[in-house]
């Protein structure tokens, strides 16, 4: 039994990194369309049609952000329950 706690925890463990990668995939995002919402708001781009949207988006990318700081949360106490199970 404990060495599927250990399998487990260490699949959480992957699941983990891979949420890491696409959580620095979003965080680029975001700062990419941040830049642009800030030349359609205030820059050459200036585009007062556009920019509400571009609100939108910015304000999409860091509610994703959030959410993926909270499943990185939940994950790492999912893998320290399993790896605590484990250690009985």
């Amino acid at each position: 039994m404990h060495t599927a706690f250990r399998h487990l925890a260490r699949r959480i463990g992957t699941v983990y990194e891979q949420l890491e990668s696409v959580a620095r995939e979003v965080e680029q995002q975001s700062e990419r369309e941040t830049k642009l919402l800030e030349r359609v708001e205030y820059g050459d781009d200036f585009d007062e049609h556009v920019a509400p949207v571009q609100e939108e988006v910015v304000a999409a990318l860091a509610e994703a952000l959030e959410l993926l700081d909270e499943a990185r949360d939940r994950l790492e106490r999912a893998r320290q329950t399993l790896a605590d199970v484990e250690s009985l």
